[in-house]
């Protein structure tokens, strides 16, 4: 496992790219450079294949059209918004939009994900038709044992 020193204060830093001290005073610009190392410091690692579908991207090429994603999310974890081992590389789309739905899962192997993404597809189920209320000239919706709450209270 690879271990940096960080960017700002060049001390030891493990697998951060940016020492805990150090990231509690970042300035905008010098956050916006962390991010910018943290992705590429993931993308390396991951030889710039998607973790989710195994798709390889051509760093030139296909700029933009993937990401690194945190397993753990920064609004959760904060500390480990720097932390290399917490990103994946993902393709933008549709890798990590299912992710964020919960299709794959940042923690199982590609084989895994790619089995959920299977049973995903094929349980899609037809959505049930709006339930009206049974008494007659009433068009409202809410239906609890055929009425609408309205009724229900009558």
């Amino acid at each position: 496992m690879k271990h940096y020193e960080c960017l700002f204060c060049k001390k030891p830093s493990g697998t951060y790219i940016i020492c805990r001290p150090c990231q509690s005073c970042l300035t905008k610009p010098q956050a916006k450079k962390a991010t910018v190392v943290w992705h590429q410091e993931v993308f390396e690692r991951d030889k710039h294949t998607c973790t989710y579908c195994g798709k390889v991207h051509d760093p030139v090429e296909d700029l933009g059209a993937y990401s690194g994603d945190h397993k753990r999310t920064k609004k959760a974890y904060p500390e480990l918004r720097y932390d290399v081992r917490n990103g994946r590389t993902t393709c933008n789309f549709p890798c990590h939009a299912l992710r964020h739905e919960g299709v794959y899962d940042p923690f199982k192997t590609l084989k895994q994900n790619k089995k959920l993404l299977a049973n995903k597809k094929s349980k899609k189920t037809k959505s049930k038709p709006p339930a009206w209320c049974t008494v007659k000239g009433c068009t409202l919706l809410g239906v609890v044992g055929g009425k609408c709450l309205q009724h229900m209270k009558k």
